[in-house]
């Protein structure tokens, strides 16, 4: 078994979050992706689905059911509230499967 960069990446940031100081981030950041903004554009379902297809916006709108258009307009609902863009920035998109725990 071999390990990799980015496994050890994920496990610091595991970590990390029992930090305060990162906890507090991470629990403001949910804050704003919660509630209704979260079921009006199914964030949760979205991201999940996207990062289960290492990021292919074909596959994921496939896997959703979903126009590849829609799924670009809920990423972007996802950019303005909270700057995360997990397709154009892998730390984004570490920190996106922290938020939803895919």
């Amino acid at each position: 078994m071999a390990i990799y960069d980015v496994d050890v990446l994920a496990a610091y940031l595991v970590n990390k979050i029992r930090d305060a100081h990162f906890s507090k981030a991470l629990d403001y950041t949910k804050a704003k992706i919660g509630g209704d903004f979260s079921r009006k554009y199914d964030i949760k379902a979205t991201v999940v689905c996207l990062l289960d297809n290492n990021m292919s916006l074909a596959q994921s709108a496939k896997a959703l059911y979903i126009h590849r258009n829609t799924l670009l307009f809920r990423l972007e609902k996802l950019k303005e509230a909270t700057g995360l863009e997990p397709c154009h920035n892998i730390n984004h998109a570490l920190l996106c499967k922290i938020l939803f725990g895919s």
